[in-house]
């Protein structure tokens, strides 16, 4: 799973010091099967459940405005200065 591969990047090319929290949205569909994924890491991971968002109608209504959503609002998952937002093709190297 591409999470795997992005979360084992952090853990072996970013240094602890350069991030507090990651944070991963899902629906609450989805929440059981990233949980699983923690105990694969040492790192500081938080999920957080989101509903998807209905914004029109149309091809991509629902997930795709989810993560629009939570990119355009990450102050309400974290009280960060700052956000890096990662997407299922970014590694780390």
């Amino acid at each position: 799973h591409w999470l795997i591969y992005l979360l084992r990047s952090i853990e072996k090319f970013v240094p602890r010091t350069l991030y507090r929290d990651i944070i991963i949205t899902c629906t609450p569909h989805d929440y059981n099967y990233f949980r699983s994924f923690l105990e694969l890491f040492s790192l500081p991971i938080r999920i957080i459940t989101a509903n998807d968002v209905k914004i029109e109608n149309g091809p991509h209504n629902g997930s795709y405005f989810t993560q629009m959503y939570t990119k355009f609002h990450p102050y309400e998952y974290s009280d960060a200065d700052f956000f890096i937002h990662m997407d299922s093709d970014t590694m780390f190297k």
